[in-house]
């Protein structure tokens, strides 16, 4: 089975030919035309994209589809992160983690200010990452019986892209 870097055009980078992973952000407008594929699925705090491959088809092999449908880029800081690396990243990001960034009513929706009677609820820097790495544990999935379709599709437009040369 062809593996990610296999589908991908090359680029000649000081003689030598690698994998051209700019093409990712083109393959990302494509793979959305295939939403109707797509389902949510709660995954584990722990999982990688290559586990979730796995778990779903078998193979860790399309853990790049997985990436691009659901926009991740930097692994590191897209894809969801373990509790202490979130505080780590608010420690990076912010001179103090429990200023506060907005403000929710009890729908959930945010204003930039509490209200005259101050019943909204405070939301530090901090709980916004938070529930921002949350929200990450809900994923796109394709469903393994298109997954088969989808690669070979990729394959074949990847197949047409020229090598290009580092200048």
């Amino acid at each position: 089975m062809k593996t990610y870097s296999d589908f991908m055009p090359k680029v000649e980078y000081n003689g030598v030919l690698i994998s051209d992973i700019t093409h990712r952000f083109q393959l990302n407008d494509k793979l959305k035309e295939y939403a109707d594929f797509y389902y949510k699925q709660r995954i584990e705090l722990f999982q990688t994209p290559e586990q979730v491959s796995h778990s779903l088809y078998g193979t860790t092999d399309h853990w790049w589809i997985i990436c691009v449908i659901n926009d991740v880029v930097d692994p590191f800081y897209d894809w969801v992160m373990q509790e202490e690396e979130v505080f780590a990243y608010a420690e990076k990001l912010f001179d103090n983690v429990d200023a506060i960034r907005h403000y929710v009513d009890t729908e959930g929706v945010q204003y930039p200010e509490n209200n005259l009677e101050q019943t909204y609820e405070p939301i530090t820097e901090l709980e916004h990452l938070i529930n921002l790495n949350d929200e990450k544990l809900r994923i796109n999935t394709v469903r393994p019986e298109h997954i088969r379709r989808i690669t070979k599709e990729f394959s074949d437009i990847l197949k047409i892209t020229p090598i290009q040369k580092q200048e």
